[in-house]
Parts: C-alpha cells; structure tokens; sequence
C-alpha cells in the first residue's frame, strides 16, 4: 500500500511537496530574510523532481535487490543485464536503472551440460520470475531452449530443437569455467 502511495500515485509526490513546503514556511518563520518567493521556487523545484523521479525508485530497487539476493547464492551466474530509459522518468537516461536481468546456474537434476535459467523482469513495482532449461553441446557448438515458464512450474525437456550457438552463448556456458558454481550447487542439492 505504502509503494503504491509513494511510487505509482500522484500522492506520493503531494506528500513529498507538501512536507518541502511547511518545511520552507518552517525555515521562514526561523529566518525572516527567506522570501516568499523562495518558499514558492523551492517547493515548485521539489514537486517537479518528486514528480520525475518517485516512479523510478522501484525500478533501482529491483537492481538492488537482485544483485544482493544472488550474491549470497554462489552456484548462480548473471549471463545478461538489459537497463531501460524513458523521457517519462528524466532520471533513467543519466543513470538507465536494469529492469531484465538473466541468471544461469548448472543444473543437477538434467545432468552435466545444462543449465537452469532465470529470467527476472521489473514490470512496474511488480518483479516476474521465469525459468527454462538450457542443454549445451560446446564440441557441436548448439544449443537447445526450453520455453520460458513461471518459476515453481515443473521446467521440462526442450521442445524448440537445437539451434546454432551465438558467440556471446559460447562466451558464457563453453569457455567460462563452471568448476566454482557446479561444485556450489551440488553442496545445496
């Protein structure tokens, strides 16, 4: 309820103004030089950057969040990491906040050569969370995918058939040494 007052609505930047403003009147009543000019430019000033940065905030925290939650997992891999700007949030273009990120993690139940991976998307203030089945060949250089599902779906089998492997594929599952996470996902199993 609190994010949505603050991040999604209108109210959050009314409160943030609101408490610049009696701040102002506060600090005018204290220093009697401050101008009432000054207290309506700073409060014009507060609601305009309120106005363009709150709704970001979610999109900063969902980065944070991430890269705090996988650091504690060493058997995870962050593979991919897309950011998102937008006019509508002025901030985002100075510093583009990531809203995809992709996370790969050997798998133990399919056996040696495939991966789980965990596609985490920010969609607003709400974070979606799929995961697929990766089987690599690096020798024949392919690579099968199973489809996207809703993480806590049963991940089954590949059904899209192989495909040719991508240089940045081959950067991240045949010539990075899987030695560290393997060995961490198998203490958790």
């Amino acid at each position: 309820m609190i994010e949505w007052i603050m991040y999604e609505s209108i109210y959050g930047v009314i409160l943030i103004t609101a408490i610049a403003v009696y701040s102002a009147i506060g600090l005018r009543k204290v220093f009697p030089i401050i101008s009432e000019k000054f207290v309506a430019a700073f409060s014009f000033l507060v609601f305009i950057i309120s106005l363009f940065t709150l709704s970001s905030v979610p999109m900063y925290q969902f980065e944070g969040k991430v890269i705090r939650d996988i650091s504690d997992k060493p058997w995870f891999r962050i593979i991919d990491r897309k950011t998102t700007s937008s006019l509508l949030t002025p901030i985002t273009i100075f510093i583009p906040p990531v809203t995809t990120i992709l996370i790969s993690r050997p798998s133990v139940t399919f056996g040696y050569g495939s991966f789980i991976e965990t596609l985490l998307i920010q969609d607003g203030v709400e974070m979606v969370e799929l995961g697929r089945l990766v089987r690599i060949n690096c020798q024949e250089k392919s690579i099968a995918l199973s489809l996207f599902l809703p993480l806590g779906e049963p991940i089954k089998e590949s059904t899209s058939g192989k495909k040719k492997m991508t240089v940045s594929d081959n950067n991240n599952y045949c010539l990075y040494d899987w030695a560290k996470e393997e060995a961490a996902a198998l203490k958790v199993a």
